[in-house]
């Protein structure tokens, strides 16, 4: 403001020194009558005194700010002062030692005295353990190491497990076991290992195929309370299988912290065939897919793949889990689909983050790091699906096609032959065909007659693709809610064994009046759910499905660790054989 008076001050001077006549010469009458109203304003501050007061006034206000001042003034103080005024203030340390880790974690006293000899080797194996706990487990391990002890009971409103042999203590010396953790989890496994081959020495069943196939079998499945509501995993599901014995239902889901959890129930709820559960910590992240192995000689194999990057086979009867594959890439496994020419082949899909979707083959007799790697797409992959080399109704000579599904280029359809002996190892590999979908999909799953393809889209369609040998085309669409968020595993449609290409399965987002999983039939309703299978106890979205290999029984995975199991009840499908 002072500022401003001033430059006014002045101006109005040199405006009165001009004379008048170039003012009349060279201004115009709007100019000439504003100058003159700025004279007038000049003489009427110089009469109040305005001028001398706010000169005044500057005078005082720069005389104050000299004086506070000090010497050598500067808005900033500098960072070697800075240094020096901190380094009054501490303590010298020099003497003690830097505590970047704990002292619990290095085996020092909490004083800081008394340094045990053993601390440079404790160290060493402490630093070792922490940076191997974030890969996978490489060494073998058994099935009491890796048990939990929590989760030896069975279903939600029995706990059978309770009412154990004494005999089930013992170790295998002879010695009795003191009930610590250790001996608890080893009697879990024990237990289960008798559950479940007790149920496989028991009588075959020999199972109807007319009713097995017959749509209406499903109005006679009921989801019981007691025998049909499981706690297997302690966090959100992410895989399920079950194992094609028929004499009981076995059940194998994965969860999100790497446990897998096996429960065999009996198709007689009886108090000597009790339910049996098993849950371990067989993967350091996500067990995101799972498979039993084909065979009479591998029937008790179940093999695993994870977001940690590798695979592990576990076996039941020699309860020991061993590691197969590693990868050293930091690629994460989401799905795996076993070989139907060599049991020792299985293919898997793995995803990295800057470098896309990979194609992975291993055999089972290699090493843990040798396998085959393609490059299929610059985006994320899902699952993989083999069609079934010598499926009835299948195409002959163009059996045996990968389906994977991608984040960004739909679904690409792969001959596993041209992969292995073809133009082989490329950056990316061309696909036989590519099926466009709107957005990222899901799931992929070809019939068991190898003609259809079944997709999961998250532009909320599944769709039926219909392979004849030289093309794929759309065949159907139904609409459905495939949106599930953040906190339920993505949907993955999925086909009846028992009814080929007909009906098939999908979780369902309507929990109006009560949650379900929606049953779609293509030749009945094109458009629409055709039935639903829910309960009294399904208070939970089941996202994660499996069917029975013969199409007899249906488990449902949510996000909790429970799984609902739909069946019929012992004797209704078929009659005990001796």
């Amino acid at each position: 403001m002072r500022r401003t008076l001033r430059q006014f001050s002045l101006t109005m001077t040199q405006v009165v020194k001009r004379s008048d006549a170039e003012t009349e010469s060279s201004l115009g009458a709007y100019e000439r009558e504003r100058l003159a109203r700025m004279e007038r304003n000049r003489m009427l501050m110089e009469k109040l005194g305005v001028t001398s007061l706010s000169n005044r006034l500057e005078t005082i206000t720069t005389v104050r700010e000299q004086a506070l001042k000090p010497i050598g003034y500067s808005k900033r103080t500098p960072k070697a002062e800075k240094r020096a005024r901190n380094s009054e203030n501490e303590v010298d340390r020099g003497e003690l030692e830097p505590r970047r880790r704990s002292l619990r974690v290095r085996g020092i006293a909490p004083a800081g005295a008394g340094t045990s000899a053993e601390e440079p080797k404790n160290s060493q194996l402490q630093l070792k353990e922490e940076e191997t706990s974030r890969g996978p487990f490489l060494e073998d391990q058994t099935f009491a190491e890796v048990a939990l002890e929590n989760y030896g009971a069975t279903s939600e409103s029995s706990m059978v497990n309770d009412d154990y042999d004494r005999s089930d203590v013992d170790d295998v010396d002879g010695n009795k076991d003191d009930g610590d953790q250790k001996s608890l989890c080893t009697r879990r496994a024990r237990l289960f290992q008798r559950a479940w081959c007790g149920a496989m020495a028991c009588t075959s069943l020999s199972t109807s195929e007319h009713l097995a196939k017959d749509p209406s079998r499903f109005h006679r499945w009921v989801l019981d309370e007691a025998s049909g509501f499981f706690k297997l995993v302690p966090a959100r599901i992410y895989s399920a299988t079950m194992h094609p014995r028929l004499d009981a239902w076995t059940m194998m889901v994965g969860d999100k912290a790497g446990h897998v959890g096996l429960a065999v129930v009996p198709r007689e709820r009886v108090a000597e065939h009790a339910v049996q559960v098993l849950c371990m910590r067989v993967h350091r992240d996500t067990t995101a897919g799972m498979a039993p192995r084909a065979g009479s000689a591998n029937s008790q194999q179940l093999l695993t793949v994870s977001y940690d990057g590798s695979a592990r086979l576990l076996d039941i009867e020699k309860q020991t889990i061993q590691t197969v594959l590693v990868d050293e890439r930091e690629r994460i496994f989401k799905s795996i689909a076993l070989s139907t020419e060599n049991d020792n082949v299985f293919w898997t899909t793995a995803s990295h983050r800057s470098l896309g979707g990979f194609l992975v083959r291993h055999d089972l007799r290699q090493s843990q790091k040798s396998f085959d790697a393609f490059g299929i797409s610059d985006s994320r992959v899902y699952s993989v699906s083999l069609q079934h080399q010598g499926a009835a109704g299948a195409v002959p000579g163009h059996d045996g096609l990968l389906a994977v599904t991608t984040a960004r280029d739909g679904v690409l359809i792969f001959d596993q032959r041209r992969i292995e002996t073809g133009a082989t190892r490329r950056s990316t590999s061309k696909p036989l065909f590519a099926l466009p979908h709107e957005r990222a999909t899901t799931a992929a799953t070809w019939s068991p007659s190898a003609t259809r393809l079944l997709t999961t889209c998250y532009d909320d369609l599944l769709r039926i693709w219909h392979y004849d040998g030289s093309e794929c085309s759309l065949e159907h669409r139904f609409v459905h809610n495939n949106h599930t968020g953040r906190w339920v595993t993505p949907f993955e449609a999925c086909w009846d064994p028992a009814t080929d290409h007909k009906i098939f399965a999908c979780g369902s987002m309507n929990h109006n009046p009560v949650h379900g999983v929606d049953l779609f039939h293509v030749e009945l309703n094109k458009r629409s759910v055709w039935n639903r299978l829910t309960g009294e106890p399904m208070t939970a979205i089941a996202a994660v499905l499996a069917w029975h290999p013969a199409g007899h029984a249906l488990i449902g995975g949510t996000a909790s660790g429970r799984v609902y199991l739909w069946g019929e009840a012992h004797g209704s499908e078929g009659v005990l054989a001796a």
